[in-house]
């Protein structure tokens, strides 16, 4: 799979989290015979005597040229001028620090992601990163979001993030200016600083191996910061943590009307997704979903003790009469695949197979088709097919046709009053399969907090992924207000068709206090379309931006960088509280 794809997939290096921001452990580099090397598993980056970086290795291919025939794999330049670091050091925090007559450089290394800080002093400057000339493709975008160029070294180009690929292995570089070549027969990535100026680089380290499974690399890496929940007891009572897994009958219009139902039936329950809804529940619902589609994006699905999945309705639109048990034996087919899926999930207890909702549409067909798949999960459970201990179906259809106009209240998607009736059974399901008795609400014990994913990139002023479809909240420090037209633009790349373009006027009388914004991207392919997000305030500063997925009480978390727990602001029933260690 291609990492630089349009649409939802993720640039690597323009997502990943700083692991010194998420309260991680950075990794200290340690002198040998005046070389400075960091070294975590496979990768490992080394700092000549010079105090320039003249290895970036992982998994056995080096990145930077070695060669007698250029100055160094990596080094500042003013006219020819090119002075080594003196006094080098490293910090309190694992940074590695030098400096020179041109500037100052400060290195500093998290396993697979190196972080470089130039500070220029008096002059215009350069810092130059000479590629091996092992790198037979490359990849390039003048902007995050843009459409790549995929060409073979050497290129010349303006842009801001390169790929470089060995084999399977990949260094991502964000943060440049521009690449150019050949030069003595190598590509060379340039960064030109101005007379003072601070820049920020990005090295990644990874390989293409961990993503080449038809699953977006934003997804996968959210699924990753999902699982990294502990869902030891935090509260008491103990919280059920529930991760609602389908369509947009799990999400879109009304359907967190569902999530806030469940929580009237039993409070101590724990939404885990990576979607927001417009109450603000996690859940792991994507509009427009058929089982397939949920099959290809289950490494995005989150780690979690209880799942409950909905799923079918989106395969069963078909208009042949003939193809109802042919359409139907395929979904049902697909959905144990899906169940079989979830049940191989660190730390599953359960499953929660819902049988699918009845319909009331212009297509009888669909209904039909989907009561059809019904019939045959009933059948397999009967028979034994699902583990007992592990799956559990969970009965919509057979009391929901009960109802006396129940085609009014379920429809396609549930209206509020549906998803109260669907609610009720299925809380009730899960209390009795697990064994509650207590539907008392979770009070948080001390020490506790929620995890917030702040999704602001501060250093390139966008976002650190694509932002997928759902609701969000923007907060920051208004630190400077001029004129009567202060504004704030959220938007996505320029060139993106059906792009995020939305404007907020910000007012004079929050000046020096932390303003909210509440944010819907609206439903991808009608009218939104993923990408970075990027933030332009006009006639005002703003400062300390914090963008994260809309949380239950609709307030702003405290802010913080990369993963972090909020202990200030008080949690609410369907948040998932963990102990802050």
């Amino acid at each position: 799979m291609n990492i630089f794809s349009v649409g939802k997939i993720l640039m690597a290096f323009s997502f990943f989290i700083s692991t010194a921001e998420a309260g991680e452990t950075i990794v200290k580099p340690v002198n040998e015979n005046g070389n400075w090397i960091f070294r975590s598993g496979e990768s490992r980056v080394v700092v000549g005597k010079n105090g320039y970086i003249t290895n970036l290795t992982t998994g056995g291919s080096e990145f930077l040229a070695n060669s007698k025939d250029i100055p160094a794999a990596s080094y500042l330049c003013e006219e020819g001028d090119i002075p080594a670091l003196s006094a080098l050091s490293v910090q309190d925090d694992a940074t590695l620090k030098g400096t020179c007559q041109l500037g100052e450089i400060s290195y500093r290394f998290n396993g697979s992601s190196l972080f470089v800080t130039l500070n220029a002093f008096d002059d215009e400057i350069h810092f130059y990163i000479i590629a091996s000339p092992d790198v037979k493709k490359l990849e390039y975008m003048a902007h995050a979001g843009d459409v790549p160029t995929i060409t073979a070294p050497p290129a010349k180009a303006s842009c801001s993030v390169v790929r470089l690929y060995i084999d399977d292995n990949c260094l991502d570089v964000s943060g440049i200016n521009s690449i150019w070549g050949p030069w003595k027969g190598f590509q060379v990535l340039d960064i030109s600083l101005k007379k003072g100026e601070n820049r920020n680089l990005k090295i990644e380290m990874s390989s293409e191996k961990e993503n080449d499974n038809n699953v977006e690399t934003v997804s996968k890496s959210l699924k990753k910061m999902s699982s990294e929940f502990s869902y030891q007891e935090a509260s008491t009572p103990s919280q059920i943590p529930l991760c609602m897994i389908g369509d947009s009958i799990t999400w879109a219009g009304e359907g967190d009307c569902w999530r806030k139902y469940l929580l009237e039936n039993f409070p101590s329950f724990a939404f885990i997704g990576t979607h927001s809804a417009k109450f603000g529940y996690s859940h792991a619902g994507e509009g427009g979903n058929n089982t397939r589609k949920v099959l290809a994006r289950m490494t995005e699905i989150p780690d979690c003790p209880y799942y409950s999945l909905l799923i079918g309705t989106n395969d069963t639109g078909i208009r042949d009469e003939s193809k109802i048990e042919e359409k139907a034996s395929e979904t049902a087919v697909s959905i144990k695949e899906i169940v079989s899926k979830l049940l191989d999930k660190k730390g599953v207890r359960k499953v929660f197979l819902c049988s699918i909702l009845p319909c009331f549409t212009d297509n009888p067909l669909r209904d039909r088709t989907n009561s059809a798949v019904n019939k045959i999960l009933r059948s397999d459970f009967e028979k034994g097919l699902f583990p007992a201990d592990k799956v559990m179906w969970i009965e919509f259809e057979n009391p929901i046709r009960k109802i006396p106009g129940w085609e009014k209240l379920i429809l396609l998607h549930p209206t509020p009053e549906g998803y109260k009736i669907i609610a009720k059974i299925h809380a009730d399901a899960i209390m009795n399969a697990i064994g509650i008795t207590d539907k008392s609400p979770a009070i948080p014990h001390k020490n506790t907090g929620v995890r917030i994913y702040n999704l602001w990139d501060k250093t390139l002023n966008f976002t650190k992924s694509p932002i997928i479809p759902g609701w969000y909240t923007v907060s920051f420090d208004l630190k400077e207000h001029s004129g009567s037209n202060a504004s704030l633009r959220i938007c996505g790349p320029e060139n993106l068709k059906d792009r995020l373009d939305k404007t907020f006027k910000i007012k004079k009388q929050n000046l020096g206090k932390r303003v909210t914004i509440d944010i819907f991207t609206g439903y991808e392919g009608y009218g939104y379309a993923v990408s970075e997000l990027y933030i332009n305030p006009s006639n005002c500063v703003i400062d300390n931006i914090l963008f994260e997925k809309r949380r239950p009480s609709g307030l702003a978390s405290t802010y913080g960088e990369g993963v972090y727990f909020d202990s200030a602001t008080r949690p609410v029933p369907g948040e998932l509280v963990e102990s802050v260690k």
